[in-house]
């Protein structure tokens, strides 16, 4: 026959509280960052984000190579859920020249409107 082992004194109360302990520390880690992520990629925080920054002139000229050190100057011109994808540890920007930039060849079908 087996025993029935049980646990007893403080080795009890460690291991019957762990579990809930740690989902509830887990899980409280978690909230706030989601939350403030909600705020920053919302409708509202974008249209703040261009009435804000509606007037901005850039600090940079073509060809100039912009890095991590230069984030501040590029936030009139990358809204704030696109930045976890532009500023990075290794970024290293170029700026080019202002100008028309039409589609490559092929991209886009033609369209042929008739009447």
């Amino acid at each position: 026959m087996r025993e029935k082992r049980t646990l007893t004194g403080k080795s009890a109360v460690y291991r019957r509280f762990a579990f809930p302990l740690t989902f509830i520390l887990l899980a409280s880690l978690g909230v706030a960052p989601w939350s403030l992520a909600a705020e920053e990629r919302s409708y509202q925080a974008l249209l703040s984000w261009l009435e804000e920054y509606r007037d901005a002139t850039p600090a940079f000229q073509p060809g100039q190579h912009l890095t991590t050190a230069d984030q501040d100057a590029l936030k009139p011109f990358v809204p704030l859920p696109a930045r976890e994808f532009y500023f990075y540890p290794e970024m290293d920007m170029e700026i080019a020249p202002t100008g028309h930039y039409p589609p490559p060849e092929g991209t886009r079908p033609k369209r042929t409107l008739t009447m």
